[in-house]
């Protein structure tokens, strides 16, 4: 992250009728951006005529062409063995000769076995190309996997090669004053981060800026379809004039006007809990944090058709009676449909749920879900009722290490009393 810092303190500030130099970088955004979106390649037995040449010795059992825009034509060959243990060739050079190209660490893993007892294995490695030339080089890198073909449920991808961008470009740029980390992603991996809609998906090309430079991105307020105008800070903007490669872009203000998307509240350990007033079901007015002064409280976004959350309701139930009495709370927000007061009660009576709810009928767009930017659950905060900090968040609250969580904090509490 610090090398990223600097790397982006270096790069020109620029204002937004500017070029913007956008610099890439050839592997990292599957970490960088949080995420990837699979593209599929078909296998065939066909070879390609443009596949004028093999390595000595091997002969693949199925071919593909990744369609990606560079200086040549991106040919795959793929050999199986008969314990089905697959070997990967790819035309890094793109130029039909699969003999001069370096080694795909091509790698399975078993993932069960079949119903006569054999190995299901699931194939990854990573992919890197040249789109450029040899004199002026353009190297990305793809993250690619395969399913076994026997594998239940997968036989659609029977003949399929999986893979995604692991790419992108990068810049840094003033808009409204302010300047910002600003990166494109080249979603499904077309080597061209020209916005367009592709095959329909007028999200094909991806623009972050780091509005809180915080080096992540919130996929609300931080990530746009660079097809589209983007508001910041009260004025629409578009980009423009985007290379090819990547390598420059313009910001410039938008004759079409659009609303701004506020960022998602921060809302990790140690930072504070945005504050609400509900209506609890049985009617009262509930204030939080400020009902819970002197308390700890687990703050729990679930459904009665949640799976999930239905599994964990044990865990909660044992430790609220375990620590309710010494001062820990729980305060339930359901994301169900409208019309299931009746329903929730059942689950709550079937289940020992006692504590209070809030609930609106709203599903996804529950007032309070939507404030969080809940976007799965269970979701859960623990909370100081005095500060309002953090304390934990789901993936440290899981099973036994809730109560664990909830008697650190109420020791803590009470010596500091």
């Amino acid at each position: 992250m610090l090398a990223l810092a600097c790397f982006a303190a270096c790069l020109s500030f620029v204002g937004p009728d500017d070029v913007v130099a956008m610099k890439p970088f050839a592997s990292g955004a599957m970490q960088r951006f949080g995420y990837y979106r699979p593209v599929r390649t078909e296998l065939s037995p066909e070879r390609p005529a443009t596949l004028t040449k093999l390595p000595d010795g091997v002969t693949p059992a199925v071919y593909g062409v990744l369609p990606i825009q560079g200086s040549g034509t991106y040919h795959v060959a793929m050999t199986v063995s008969e314990e089905r243990v697959e070997s990967l060739f790819v035309d890094a050079n793109g130029n039909g000769d699969l003999s001069d190209d370096p080694p795909i660490d091509w790698k399975g893993v078993v993932v069960g076995k079949t119903p006569d007892g054999t190995d299901l294995r699931q194939h990854s490695g990573t992919i890197r190309l040249n789109l450029g030339t040899p004199d002026k080089p353009r190297e990305v890198t793809l993250g690619g996997y395969r399913f076994d073909p026997r594998a239940p449920g997968r036989e659609a991808l029977a003949s399929t090669l999986l893979y995604y961008r692991d790419y992108g470009v990068e810049g840094r740029a003033t808009i409204g004053g302010k300047d910002y980390a600003v990166y494109l992603s080249d979603e499904n991996a077309t080597g061209n981060f020209q916005p367009r809609e592709i095959d329909g998906d007028s999200t094909a090309i991806a623009f972050f800026i780091d509005r809180n430079a915080d080096g992540k991105f919130a996929d609300q307020g931080e990530s746009f379809a660079a097809l589209f105008p983007f508001n910041i800070d009260g004025e629409s903007y578009r980009l423009a004039d985007v290379a090819p490669d990547g390598s420059s872009l313009r910001i410039v203000v938008s004759d079409q006007k659009v609303d701004e998307i506020p960022l998602p509240p921060d809302h990790s350990v140690g930072k504070a809990i945005t504050p609400f007033t509900a209506t609890l079901m049985s009617g009262k007015e509930v204030k939080f944090p400020a009902d819970y002064k002197g308390k700890v409280v687990l703050l729990d976004f679930w459904a009665t058709w949640c799976g999930p959350c239905i599994r964990e309701v044990p865990h909660l139930v044992e430790a609220y009676k375990a620590y309710h009495d010494q001062g820990f709370e729980i305060l339930g927000i359901s994301l169900d449909q409208k019309d299931q007061t009746e329903k929730i009660n059942e689950v709550m009576k079937e289940h020992s749920m006692t504590w209070p709810q809030v609930y609106d009928g709203g599903f996804w767009k529950a007032r309070i879900a939507q404030q969080y930017v809940i976007r799965s659950i269970p979701a859960v905060f623990l909370v100081d009722g005095d500060t309002g900090e953090i304390l934990g968040l789901r993936q440290d609250l899981g099973g036994d290490r809730l109560k664990q969580a909830i008697e650190k904090a109420l020791t803590k509490k009470k010596s500091a009393k």
